[in-house]
């Protein structure tokens, strides 16, 4: 969104997770988080992709227009990766304050966001905690 990322989203059937912001057009959280979670929410995500979010896959489309900051949704699916691997994208450009995509490419998007958000919570937590450690001067280091 006007040239930063709001939403990264990344995971795969083994549990492995990589998330960052949170989509929003006030993000201010960039910091990209990689971990494992349970693979169940790969398959509950998994299960959101419609046909007609495949059908949507090899296309760009822009809203005819674009109004606030401009923003630019990009949608990878990666299959067999190990194997040689396929991908398939699709890429949606508006503005924030004009129609955005589809209904059901929303949806995805927030579904995607849904089933990280506590892995995602639980991430930040624990840098906050370690970085709160670090914070003591150098003569309390018995506490």
């Amino acid at each position: 969104m006007a040239e930063k990322q709001a939403l990264v989203v990344m995971m795969d059937d083994k549990g492995s997770v990589n998330r960052a912001g949170n989509g929003s057009t006030n993000n201010s959280d960039f910091d990209l988080y990689i971990g494992a979670t349970d693979p169940a929410s790969f398959h509950r995500l998994r299960g959101r992709i419609s046909t007609q979010l495949v059908e949507w896959c090899g296309q760009s489309r822009t809203a005819p227009v674009v109004r606030g900051k401009r923003c630019k949704l990009t949608i990878d699916f990666f299959t067999d990766l190990g194997q040689g691997g396929k991908s398939s994208s699709m890429q949606w450009n508006y503005g924030s304050e004009s129609q955005g995509p589809p209904a059901e490419v929303c949806e995805f998007v927030r579904a995607s966001v849904e089933v990280t958000q506590e892995w995602f919570e639980r991430q930040k937590n624990m840098v906050m905690s370690a970085h709160k450690r670090t914070l003591k001067r150098w003569w309390q280091f018995w506490r």
